[in-house]
Order: structure tokens, then C-alpha cells, then sequence
């Protein structure tokens, strides 16, 4: 009997063991399942990534081959209708030259805005800080929307306060992209009347300036219900608004991200039937007057006859724009084709600087450049290249600085940039980008 009892009670505890046992297992499958579970929701993240990551490289080369292929015919257009401005016209032919000019800025204008609005998404959007004349800046965005307002007889005027500084340290591209979107944006809803810009020193101290403007017209005004959703991507006033007067609806959305990487703030007052008025401030620094890129536009021009440059470029028309763009200018220009003409030149001959296409059949610019400063290494003197491309979505700034080149020109090339480019070389070092 009392073995019995021994021998049940021994069976109860192994029944108690072989319990825990049996659980214990339950929960190493259960953590085993669940680590397995994790593993795959682990892999399934990682796919998902990548795939997210494929997606957005793809979106970002799509765009950048888009930008590439529109803005490269975009520059012939634009360039050839600058340079026939500058030829005896009469009153007719030069309406017409006007049309054709306007008209292709808007085309480009919407081009930039939908590039400028996927950098902006993806983090991308940065800011220069170079010296630059600011009233100068101003006025030549002022002169771009002139034939435009005359042909719809409106006025327009640019008010500078006195205190305002002639030289700042900043980003003259996307602050004239923002006088450019907002006075854009004055003219298209504007029938009558007039359109004033103003801009005025608002405080500086020891390393900054603060300049506060306005853009104010008679245009048809805006309700105050739509006023807080203005800024935001695609608001536009009402769907009627894009069908009367077109827009991507990214203008002032864009625009307000730009005056904020520029340290500032964007309002706007408006009435109906009476017009608007956008306001913003923005910061810039105060230059180095001793660099080379404080030089006026004026000083720069004067210096520019002398130089004897190179335009490495394979399309033909956008290789004409150039070339002639800096004959006006003064310059003695040679051309080549691809990256390996423009290497076998340089080692025939001293440039000045050297203009030079990215994408390019044969060799690219890249390559080109690389091969120049071989030449250098083996005792020819460092010469500035400067990159010319129409792909203006990817981190070409930096890539061109790590290839070896010593800055960049978007394509459609303006005047005022070729200036800005030789002024910053005008000096005899020949200093490198940094």
C-alpha cells in the first residue's frame, strides 16, 4: 500500500513535470513562431524598402531624363530668342521675338515647377551663398515681365529703398524664382491697372541682412476663405481658376518653402475686385568684398573681352546659343563635341575656361573633365570647367564637384549667370570651387 502511494506520487510529479514540460514547449513553439514571424515581417520591411527605394530612384531618373530631354531644346528656343532680340528689329518682328520669349518662359516655368516641387518632397532643395548685386537681381526680373504688361497695358514698377544694400551673400537663382513666381502670378490675374514691387532693408546686424518685399497689384483679389489653403500644394482659388488662367497650383506652395530655407516668412492680403498683396522677408548674409565674385556685372563685362574660352557641347543649336551668347559678350569661343575633343584642345592650348556639357555620346562630360585634369597632373595649368546641363533634378552640384569641375550653369543659360561664372574666375589663381 505504501509503495503504491510512493509510486502515485512519484506518477503525479512526473504528470506535474511532464505539465511544465508540455508548456515549456507550447511556449518555445509559440517564441519560435513568433521570432519567425518577425523574421518575415523583418524581410517583408526590408523588401518593401527596397522596392520603395527602387521606386523613387526610378521617379527621380524618370524626371531627371524628362528635365534633360525638355530643357535641352528649351535652351536653343530660349537662347535664340534672346540673341535675336538683341538684332535690328522692327516693331512687329520684335512683338513677335517677345510672344515666342514669354511663351517659352511659361513652358519652362512649369517645367521647374514640377521639379522644383519633387526635390522639395524629397529633401533635396538647397541654397547657395554666394555674393551678388541684389538691386541688379531685381531689376532684370523686373525687365522679364515688361513686354508682358505693356502688351496687356498695365504698369509696372520696382521701388528700392534707399537703405537697401547693393551686395548680399545668398541664392540670387531662387530668390529671383521667388520675385519671378509672385510676379507671375500679379500679371496672369491682373487686367487693369498696375503692379508694384518693393523691397527695403527690414534690419541687418554683424553677419546678417533682413530685407523684407512686397508684390502688389489691382488684380481680381481673392476671397478670405481661401487664403489659408493659397500656399499649400495645388491650392489654387477655385477650380475655375485653372481652366481661366492656368497653373500648376505649385507656384506659391514652392515658393513659400523657398522663402523659409531663406530664413523668412510669406502673407498675403487680398479683396475681391480690388487685388492682392504678397508680403515676405528673407535673410542673406554679408559678402566678402574682397572675393572675386563681388565684382559688379559691369566690371565683369569689361574683363570678359579678353577671354578665350572653350564650348564642349554635342547638340548643335544649344552649341550656337553658347557660342554666340559669349561672342556678344566678347569672348574668342572654340567648340568641341565631346568630352575627348575637349581633352586633345586643352593640351594644345591655354583656355581661360572651359564650358562643358554633361551628357554627351562618346565621351560625357564627367569623363572629359577627368582627362583635362590628367593633363594638369602632368604639368598643364589648372583651367576652370564649368558644367552646362539641362538635368536639374539630381544632386548634379555635387557630382560635379566631385568629377573635378569648378561650377555649374543650368540650361536655358542666361546672360547674367555667364557674367556671374566669369566673374568668379576673374582672377588670376583660378581658385577652385569649394
Amino acid at each position: 500500500s505504501a509503495r503504491l502511494r510512493s509510486v502515485a506520487g512519484r506518477a503525479e510529479e512526473y504528470g506535474a513535470i511532464a505539465d511544465r514540460l508540455t508548456e515549456f514547449l507550447d511556449d518555445k513553439h509559440a517564441l519560435e513562431e513568433e521570432v519567425l514571424m518577425r523574421e518575415r515581417a523583418e524581410t517583408e520591411l526590408e523588401k518593401a524598402r527596397l522596392e520603395a527605394e527602387q521606386a523613387s530612384d526610378a521617379k527621380s531618373s524618370f524626371l531627371a531624363n524628362m528635365s534633360h530631354e525638355i530643357r535641352t531644346p528649351m535652351n536653343g528656343v530660349i537662347g535664340m530668342t534672346e540673341l535675336l532680340r538683341t538684332t535690328e528689329l522692327d516693331e512687329e518682328q520684335l512683338e513677335y521675338v517677345e510672344t515666342i520669349q514669354s511663351s517659352g518662359q511659361a513652358l519652362l516655368g512649369v517645367i521647374n515647377d514640377v521639379l522644383d516641387f519633387s526635390k522639395i518632397e524629397a529633401g533635396r532643395m538647397s541654397l547657395e551663398m554666394i555674393p551678388f548685386d541684389l538691386p541688379a537681381v531685381a531689376n532684370e526680373t523686373i525687365a522679364l515681365f515688361q513686354p508682358l504688361c505693356r502688351s496687356k497695358s498695365l504698369g509696372l514698377t520696382l521701388e528700392l529703398s534707399e537703405d537697401l544694400p547693393r551686395l548680399v551673400s545668398g541664392d540670387p537663382v531662387r530668390f529671383r524664382q521667388v520675385l519671378t513666381n509672385l510676379l507671375g502670378n500679379a500679371v496672369k490675374f491682373t487686367r487693369e491697372g498696375e503692379i508694384v514691387v518693393s523691397l527695403g532693408l527690414q534690419r541687418t546686424d554683424a553677419t546678417r541682412f533682413r530685407v523684407h518685399a512686397a508684390v502688389k497689384d489691382t488684380g481680381i483679389g481673392m476671397e478670405k476663405a481661401v487664403l489659408n489653403r493659397l500656399f499649400e500644394p495645388f491650392g489654387q482659388a477655385d477650380s475655375s481658376t485653372s481652366r481661366e488662367f492656368g497653373g500648376t497650383g505649385l507656384g506659391l506652395s514652392i515658393t513659400r518653402r523657398l522663402v523659409e530655407l531663406m530664413g523668412g516668412a510669406i502673407s498675403v492680403e487680398s479683396e475681391p475686385g480690388v487685388g492682392s498683396t504678397f508680403r515676405f522677408s528673407v535673410e542673406f548674409g554679408i559678402p566678402d568684398l574682397s572675393s572675386p565674385e563681388a565684382n559688379t556685372n559691369t566690371e565683369c563685362q569689361r574683363s570678359v573681352s579678353s577671354r578665350h574660352v572653350l564650348v564642349v557641347e554635342d547638340n548643335e543649336v544649344n552649341r550656337r546659343v553658347a557660342a554666340r551668347m559669349l561672342e556678344n559678350l566678347g569672348c574668342k569661343v572654340d567648340l568641341a563635341t565631346d568630352g575627348q575633343e575637349a581633352a586633345d584642345r586643352v593640351r594644345e592650348r591655354d583656355y581661360d575656361l572651359v564650358f562643358m556639357d554633361l551628357q554627351m555620346p562618346g565621351t560625357d562630360g564627367y569623363e572629359g573633365t577627368r582627362l583635362i585634369r590628367e593633363l594638369e597632373d602632368e604639368g598643364r595649368p589648372h583651367v576652370p570647367i564649368v558644367a552646362l546641363t539641362a538635368n536639374a533634378l539630381v544632386s548634379d552640384r555635387e557630382k560635379c564637384r566631385e568629377s573635378g569641375m569648378d561650377d555649374f550653369l543650368a540650361k536655358p543659360i542666361v546672360r547674367s549667370e555667364l557674367l556671374r561664372v566669369f566673374g568668379r574666375f576673374n582672377n588670376k589663381k583660378r581658385s577652385r570651387l569649394r
